[in-house]
């Protein structure tokens, strides 16, 4: 043994004497006194939405933090078990520390074993609010799960965006022992929103609003012990009706020609709003309605139907009852539902996105995003009807018409940023179309940043539709570190960079 390996052995006894880690003079064990072995902790940011969570990254917000090596809790001494400690941001990072906020150090142990790290919010600096009562959750050490009392949540009650993380494992070598361990959070619940518009040449007037058999009630357990995290849900519907809204004397005006109401349950609002909810079964939100004929449709009752919307036009009184898009709601999306309201006419169209917690709020101006000329997003016209137009802005429109039900196809090349990933999303009656990239690796919506043509396939999932049906596509960037970025400049005006064109898919009515 050379000198060198000797003092450096002799250093690792004496540390370990005088120190209160659990270590031992293994040859694979990392210095506790090498700062470079700390582990070290960050979060991706959950944008903000009608719950309460707006910034994790605000002096003093907590994450409730577990952290195992192999199916031990991982501890540096027996008062330092990593056991539901909290991980506090402060001083611009993600420090563990005790009871008394006293920060706390731990270090990588050694190579070759398995770590795995998950947490959940215990306290939110932005708002200055911890996790209510009512959420009050246990947790089993053994079986690595947490559990989710049964609680109300609806429009007024619980509205808190319970964030929970998922599983960072981890087998331990010199390459990664230097990243941070990534705390990715997610939502427990789903995000609703209901708002109405109006496009005829009259005003109407929303009396009252009713909506049926949404689950209030429920509980959870999230298994930390599988990678991904697993979670299961149980709901029900404890109140009858869920939600009711009666407007005061006169009724609530959406003004003619395009007028808007944003917010059922605030009229006053001048954007889109959201609420916290449980996941909803599908058959709660689109229930099977099999009538035999009107009559018997008329004698069912309101309770059957879970939207029924009463309004005037021009004095005259009008009840709507209808059901959802045909789609579950699930946990970490957010749903909003404008119902177009005009005379006679009732129509849902629903808009369903994801919580991006990758999102950035760069400037579109840094050119993140590269499409070059003749790279833009062209419909193949062999597959479909294209009619072009401009609004009062000036952007142009395409309203991309649907032949013979069959899919729409057209090709387009993103040229930066290299080596990440484009995707595509739809808005509007998402229900009657699925988006495909065509181009190998097949994959629904998603494709590589190649430089590359890639050809998209829009499909109508209706036949004989007896309305039309609309989308309009957006597209997003993902850079490899995953930053967000718009990617509007696939569809963009070449002449003037502040106009984007916008792509409608429509699927006519046979009727």
């Amino acid at each position: 043994m050379t000198k060198e390996r000797i003092l450096h052995t002799a250093i690792n006894l004496l540390l370990c004497s005088l120190i209160w880690y659990a270590c031992t003079p293994d040859e694979n064990i990392l210095s506790a006194t090498d700062t470079e072995n700390e582990i070290r902790f960050q979060t991706d940011e959950p944008v903000a939405t009608k719950g309460l969570i707006g910034d994790l990254a605000t002096e003093g917000t907590k994450i409730t933090l577990y952290g195992y090596k192999g199916d031990a809790l991982l501890a540096a001494g027996k008062d330092k078990e990593l056991s539901g400690k909290s991980l506090t941001y402060t001083g611009e990072r993600w420090s563990v520390v005790d009871d008394n906020g006293t920060p706390l150090t731990y270090f990588w142990e050694g190579e070759g074993y398995t770590y795995r790290f998950f947490g959940w919010l215990a306290y939110d600096a932005a708002s200055k609010q911890s996790v209510p009562a009512a959420f009050k959750h246990s947790f089993n050490k053994e079986n690595k799960q947490l559990s989710i009392p049964e609680l109300v949540v609806n429009t007024t009650d619980n509205q808190f965006d319970f964030l929970y993380s998922d599983v960072d494992e981890r087998v331990l070598d010199a390459q990664n022992k230097r990243d941070a361990v990534q705390m990715n959070m997610y939502h427990l619940f789903t995000a609703f929103g209901i708002g109405f518009s109006n496009s005829s040449e009259d005003d109407v007037y929303i009396t009252k609003v009713t909506l049926n058999g949404l689950h209030d009630k429920g509980s959870a357990v999230i298994d930390f012990s599988h990678t991904p995290a697993q979670i299961n849900y149980t709901t029900k519907s404890q109140t009858t009706p869920f939600a009711q809204y009666t407007a005061p004397t006169g009724g609530i005006k959406v003004p003619k020609e395009n007028g808007a109401v944003y917010n059922l349950f605030n009229p006053s609002s001048t954007e889109k709003e959201y609420y916290l909810l449980w996941p909803q079964p599908k058959e709660v939100v689109s229930p099977a309605l099999n009538f035999a004929n009107e009559e018997e449709e008329a004698a069912a009752p309101d309770s059957k139907f879970p939207l029924v919307l009463e309004y005037t036009v021009d004095g005259n009184q009008f009840k709507k009852r209808a059901k959802f898009p045909d789609d579950p709601w699930e946990a970490g999306k957010k749903y909003y539902f404008d119902v177009l309201v005009a005379d006679k006419l009732l129509e849902i169209k629903a808009t369903v996105t994801d919580w991006d917690y990758n999102s950035s709020s760069v400037d579109f101006s840094e050119s993140a995003v590269v499409v070059k000329e003749n790279n833009h997003l062209i419909w193949d016209v062999a597959t479909c009807i294209v009619e072009n137009s401009t609004d009062d802005q000036g952007n142009r429109i395409d309203k991309v018409y649907v032949k013979n039900g069959q899919p729409v196809e057209g090709t387009f090349a993103i040229d930066a940023p290299a080596g990440g990933q484009w995707r595509v999303s739809l808005e509007g009656d998402v229900q009657a179309f699925t988006v495909h990239d065509d181009t190998e690796p097949f994959d629904d919506g998603f494709g590589p940043i190649d430089g590359k043509q890639h050809r998209i396939r829009i499909v109508p999932t209706i036949n004989n539709p007896d309305r039309n049906y609309s989308v309009t596509l957006k597209f997003v960037a993902i850079t490899i570190d995953g930053k967000t970025y718009p990617a509007d400049d696939m569809v963009q005006d070449y002449d003037n960079d502040s106009k984007a064109d916008v792509h409608t898919i429509l699927l006519q009515s046979v009727q």
